[in-house]
């Protein structure tokens, strides 16, 4: 039969529990232990609701699942307890931080060179890029409207920084060259500004002195940044890798003389 002891006396008696009698705050009149003075019912329902959550975790992950019902979230009581295995949190509340990350500009700017990444990796890349091709012709007809307005914005962003003793005839040599680089290898070339038109810091000309040939995969990730070579340095070097190649020294020699040739 228990006997009632004060805290001090079990611990000189050398008792690891003792029992008053007393309702805890949860309505349990059992012992309570001597070391922090906690009620020994409450501690076996805690460990009891622990070990439920261990179990279904374990369950879940040895299943092949992501996600369990473990405890009911306070701030989301609607999705029943549903959490991550991983991290045993709430999966709203994980969604709900990962949201706010994003919205930072360290968040926004590392979620976009992820996607950059992801869309770069060599596995598949060329099937992704006909997917992506094919994908873009079956939305054009739905979105019209947004593909020629973001080509008019482009046009005129070009216009407003071309200045007035330039002639559209001066940019000709650049894309004869890029086409002809793609007749030649097979593979697309774009005509580059080295100072973006809508940099962050800088914007650029439209002007022949601000023009390279480069390839797609290049210039796209590139995006906005500018190159580590001047244009000329990097004309320079693909016009000499150019004339290594069968086929393209003539290219090369008729692209330097159109920089010469009146128009």
């Amino acid at each position: 039969m228990r006997r009632d002891h004060h805290k001090a006396e079990a611990k000189a008696s050398g008792l690891k529990r003792y029992f008053t009698g007393k309702l805890c705050q949860y309505g349990h009149v059992s012992e309570r232990r001597v070391s922090d003075g906690r009620c020994v019912a409450c501690c076996q329902a805690r460990r009891a609701r622990s070990d439920s959550a261990r179990l279904k975790a374990s369950a879940s992950r040895s299943s092949g699942k992501t996600r369990y019902f473990g405890k009911v979230c306070e701030k989301h009581p609607e999705l029943g307890g549903l959490r991550k295995r991983n991290d045993r949190n709430c999966v709203e509340c994980a969604r709900a931080s990962v949201r706010a990350y994003r919205a930072t500009p360290e968040g926004l700017e590392k979620n976009r060179q992820a996607a950059r990444d992801y869309y770069w990796r060599p596995e598949g890349f060329e099937e992704r890029r006909v997917r992506h091709r094919e994908n873009w012709k079956k939305a054009y007809p739905k979105h019209r409207d947004k593909y020629i307005a973001r080509a008019r914005l482009r046009a005129l962003s070009q216009a407003r920084r071309m200045p007035a003793w330039t002639l559209p005839e001066d940019f000709t040599r650049f894309y004869r060259l890029a086409q002809d680089l793609r007749d030649l290898i097979g593979v697309p070339y774009h005509v580059d500004h080295h100072f973006p038109l809508q940099g962050e810091n800088v914007s650029g000309l439209h002007v022949p002195g601000n023009l390279v040939v480069c390839d797609y995969e290049t210039n796209l990730k590139k995006h906005n940044a500018i190159g580590a070579l001047t244009p000329d340095e990097r004309l320079a070097n693909l016009l000499t890798d150019l004339c290594n190649v069968e086929g393209g020294r003539e290219i090369a020699e008729r692209f330097s003389l159109a920089a010469f040739t009146p128009t």
